[in-house]
C-alpha cells in the first residue's frame, strides 16, 4: 500500500451515471470525504454527507478553486463529455491534485488495435494530453479499464444480450473469454487504486470480475428468462469491422451507424485485449474474481425482474393509489433527512441526462414515472409496507423496487434496478469508453 500520501478527499464527476453511483456509494462506505461537482441546472439530491459543488465545466479557472484542498478527481462522464476532462485534468494540477482517475472505463485503448477504431480516438487523445500534462507536476493519473459491464450490459443497448427482448448478436460462435465486471466490482476497484497511489501512478489498471462467454451468458438467460422466443443473431468479429468502418466512412457524423458494431467488436475481438485473465490488476487492488455460480447468480437476479424493462408499453400517469403509497413511505422519514422528496415524470424524449454530457435516453426510465425517498438507516418497514401494498394491488407491482437496490439513501420508483452494485443515487446510461452517460 502507498505510505508516501494519503488520500482522504475525492472530487467526483458524473455521481449520478452507471458507474459515478456506485463509485459514490463505495467512497462513503470508506469514509472518504466526498464533494461531487454538478452543474448549476442540476436538480439532483445527495446524501447530506456528501459536499455539493456547482460549476462550469468549460471554466478551468472556477474548477480549481473548487478543487482547492482536494487530494483526488474521479471523473465517470460518458463518452459525451470526454473532451470536458482536458479542462477537469488542468484544473486539477492547477489546484495540487494528487490523483486524477479519468473516465476510461470500458474498453482498454492501450490496445493498438482498439486505439486504431476511429470511436475511440477521443479517449486516446485524453491518455496523450495527460502524459504530457502531468509531466513535472504534482499530479499524477490512473486509467480504470474494465472491458464489458456484466449486469448493466445485461438489459442496455444489448451489448451481451437483450434480456427483455430475448436477443443476443452470437460474435464468432459464441465460444470467446472475455473479461466483465459487475458495476459493484468496478467500484470497488475504482476506489481501490486511492489507497495505492505509488503502484497505480500515471499508468492503466484493469479490472478482470469475470471471464464469460456469450454462449455461457445465453445459458443463463435461457435458464432464468424461459428457452423459448430468443433471437440469434450469427455474426463475425470481420463482419462487425467492416460494416463499422463502411458506415463511419460513409457518415461519420452519424454514430448509430457504426458505434455498437466497433463497441461489439472491441470487447469481443480475439485480438482487441478484450481478456483480461492474464494481465489484470486484482492482486494489487484485492479484488476477487467471480465464480461461475456467482455470474449465474447475477443472470438469475437480472432475468427475474424483466417486467419492469418493457418500454414497449405506453406511459400511464400515476394512479392516486401510487402517490398515497409514496406518501405513506415517505411520512417516517421526515426525521432522517433534510432532503424534500422529488417526484419526477420523464419525458420519453428527453435524454436521460441533465450534465456533463449529452448523449442518448436511459432505456431503464424510459416511459416509467420514478420517486427518489430518503430512506431511513432501516428501510425494512417501508419494505414491508411496499409488499402489502403490492399484495393489495394498491401498489403497481412494477413501481415496486427491487430490495437489492435499496439503500439508506434513496430508492427509485419504477425504475429498472442494477443489480449487484448498490448505489445511492439512481443511475445514468453511461459505460464509460462505451458511449452512453447520464452524469452531472
Amino acid at each position: 500500500m502507498s505510505s508516501s500520501k494519503s488520500i482522504k478527499r475525492v472530487v467526483l464527476v458524473g455521481a449520478t451515471g452507471a458507474v459515478g453511483a456506485p463509485v459514490l456509494q463505495t467512497l462513503l462506505d470508506q469514509h472518504f470525504d466526498v464533494t461531487v461537482f454538478t452543474r448549476a441546472s442540476s436538480n439532483h439530491s445527495f446524501p447530506s454527507n456528501v459536499h455539493v459543488a456547482n460549476v462550469n465545466y468549460e471554466d478551468v479557472a472556477g474548477m480549481t478553486k473548487a478543487l482547492q484542498g482536494q487530494d483526488a478527481l474521479i471523473s465517470t462522464i460518458g463518452f459525451g463529455g470526454a473532451t470536458l476532462q482536458k479542462h477537469l485534468l488542468d484544473a486539477a494540477i492547477a489546484a495540487g491534485v494528487k490523483r486524477f482517475l479519468p473516465s476510461e472505463f470500458g474498453c482498454d485503448t492501450h490496445n493498438p488495435r482498439v486505439a486504431a477504431i476511429p470511436l475511440f480516438r477521443t479517449k486516446l487523445g485524453i491518455v496523450e494530453y495527460m502524459d504530457e500534462k502531468v509531466k513535472e507536476t504534482g499530479t499524477t493519473y490512473t486509467c480504470v479499464y474494465t472491458n464489458a459491464f456484466l449486469d448493466w450490459g445485461l438489459v442496455n443497448h444489448g451489448l451481451l444480450l437483450d434480456l427483455p427482448g430475448k436477443k443476443i448478436q452470437m460474435i464468432d460462435g459464441g465460444e470467446t473469454p472475455f473479461t466483465s465486471n459487475s458495476l459493484d466490482i468496478i467500484a470497488k476497484g475504482t476506489v481501490a487504486v486511492l489507497k495505492h497511489l505509488d503502484e497505480t501512478a500515471n499508468r492503466a489498471v484493469r479490472l478482470n470480475g469475470a471471464m464469460v462467454t456469450l454462449n455461457q451468458v445465453l445459458g443463463y438467460a435461457k435458464k432464468y428468462a424461459g428457452a423459448d422466443g430468443w433471437e440469434v443473431d450469427e455474426v463475425t468479429t470481420e463482419a462487425l469491422e467492416q460494416e463499422g468502418m463502411k458506415n463511419f466512412k460513409a457518415k461519420p457524423e452519424d454514430p448509430s451507424g457504426y458505434m455498437m458494431q466497433f463497441i461489439k467488436l472491441a470487447i469481443y475481438g480475439p485480438e482487441f485485449g478484450g481478456n483480461f485473465d492474464s494481465n489484470n490488476d486484482n492482486a494489487l487492488l484485492g479484488l476477487k474474481k467471480m465464480s461461475d455460480e456467482e455470474v449465474e447468480q447475477l443472470h438469475h437476479l437480472n432475468s427475474t425482474h424483466t417486467e419492469s424493462l418493457n418500454t414497449d408499453m405506453p406511459y400511464q400517469p400515476p394512479s392516486p393509489q401510487y402517490h398515497i403509497a409514496l406518501a405513506l413511505l415517505y411520512i417516517p422519514n421526515l426525521h432522517t433527512t433534510r432532503h424534500h422528496t422529488t417526484t419526477t415524470m420523464e419525458d420519453p424524449n428527453k435524454p436521460h441526462c441533465d450534465d456533463a454530457s449529452h448523449i442518448h435516453a436511459d432505456p431503464r426510465t424510459e416511459h416509467s414515472q420514478y420517486v427518489r425517498i430518503p430512506m431511513t438507516p432501516h428501510p425494512a418497514p417501508a419494505t414491508i409496507l411496499i409488499f402489502l401494498l403490492t399484495k393489495t394491488r394498491l401498489l403497481p407491482r412494477e413501481t415496486r423496487p427491487h430490495p437489492r437496490r435499496q439503500s439508506s439513501r434513496s430508492v427509485e420508483m419504477g425504475a429498472r434496478p442494477t443489480l449487484g452494485s448498490g448505489a445511492g443515487e439512481g443511475y445514468g446510461a453511461d459505460h464509460g469508453s462505451f458511449g452512453w452517460a447520464a452524469d452531472d
